[in-house]
């Protein structure tokens, strides 16, 4: 399951490293970054699920895979523009325009995620390993660590860098979690 999860996290490097290049258009890497974050938290909660079968973990595997589902929707509607680009320190800061809120008001960009849509990002990439520390009687030392390690590296990238760039550097943090994940299991 975590090999799963890691590698859809690294497939953000992947796209990311693609805009650099100009290998992709800056609308392409944002629809692909943005089906990717859903596919994080789907691929989590129904690795939690096959792992547990518990009611609770079907919920959380059943809510996710509709938002991925959801978001397949979102991008391949015209209601949405995604975008990828470097920002002005040079991180890339991933957005999304609603069209009819930028032709009503001429705005309407936002981060990728927005605020309420990041917030239930978030309590994807918690949720399901709250539930298997649960399972394990609030005593798995290594879920505790690892969990602990993606809010420290949040905080630290939220305190140091500026909001935009938060998504794009939090993603590098998937190689502070592997070498974490595999240090606990060796």
């Amino acid at each position: 399951m975590l090999s799963a999860l890691l590698f859809a996290v690294a497939l953000i490097q992947l796209i990311e490293a693609m805009v650099h290049l100009h290998r992709v258009t800056v609308a392409q890497a944002g629809r692909w970054i943005y089906l990717t974050l859903w596919l994080q938290v789907m691929v989590l909660s129904v690795g939690v699920y096959w792992y547990l079968r518990t009611p609770v973990a079907l919920l959380l595997a059943v809510v996710y895979t509709g938002l991925f589902v959801w978001a397949l929707t979102q991008t391949s509607g015209n209601q949405v523009r995604f975008s990828v680009q470097r920002g002005p320190l040079g991180y890339l800061e991933w957005t999304q325009t609603h069209t009819a809120t930028a032709t009503a008001t001429g705005t309407g960009q936002q981060q990728l995620l927005g605020d309420t849509m990041g917030a239930v990002y978030v309590v994807g990439l918690f949720a399901p390993w709250l539930v298997l520390e649960q399972a394990s009687g609030w005593r798995d030392r290594g879920l505790w660590t690892l969990m602990l390690v993606l809010a420290l590296s949040a905080a630290a990238v939220r305190l140091v860098y500026p909001q935009t760039a938060f998504p794009t550097l939090w993603c590098y943090s998937a190689v502070v979690v592997a070498a974490t994940a595999w240090l606990i299991q060796t």
